[in-house]
């Protein structure tokens, strides 16, 4: 049952994070940026969730580090624009978080910086696909949190063995 919940939250994080990423693009009018960042993803799944090889943390920093060193190459050539800059640069972090280790506070990053895309998007278009987009993370967002709650109280209770009896049966109050 724990795998199932895992596997589940694992993939609505990630749909959470293409939604906003999506709804960013899309407000942009960038498909290029679409295109990479589902590539990225799908990338990122495949070697931090599929195959167990997430990236460390100093690689990770060195990325990131990366990143603010080519912010002015965006706002100066791409953008334009430091709003999107910024939004630019957070869709960077978060393709890099995809693909390193993840503690409970990266998942909580993840989501908060989704939640900035999909504000960014509200702002920047007057479209009605837009509204698809928000309608997908809002029930995505909610499961994902809901099923993110689950997994921590799981990742929590894991390591109390003490509370269970030889018979399977539990103690109240986890007390033996």
């Amino acid at each position: 049952m724990t795998i199932r919940i895992r596997s589940t939250f694992t993939l609505l994080t990630y749909a959470i994070v293409l939604t906003g990423i999506v709804s960013l693009s899309l407000a942009e009018g960038s498909p290029l940026t679409i295109a990479g960042a589902l590539l990225l993803s799908l990338a990122a799944y495949q070697r931090a969730e599929r195959e167990g090889r997430p990236i460390s943390h100093f690689w990770t920093n060195v990325l990131v580090f990366l990143v603010v060193a080519g912010m002015p190459l965006d706002f100066y050539v791409l953008t334009g624009d430091v709003v999107v800059t910024i939004a630019h640069f957070l869709l960077a972090v978060q393709i890099v978080k995809l693909f390193g280790k993840k503690a409970p506070r990266d998942y909580i990053q993840l989501y908060l910086i989704s939640l900035m895309h999909l504000g960014v998007a509200a702002v920047i278009t007057i479209e009605l696909s837009f509204s698809l987009a928000f309608l997908v993370y809002a029930v995505a967002g909610t499961w994902t949190l809901v099923l993110f709650l689950l997994v921590r109280e799981l990742d929590e209770r894991a390591p109390d063995d003490a509370a269970v009896l030889r018979g399977g049966g539990r103690l109240a109050g986890g007390v033996v």
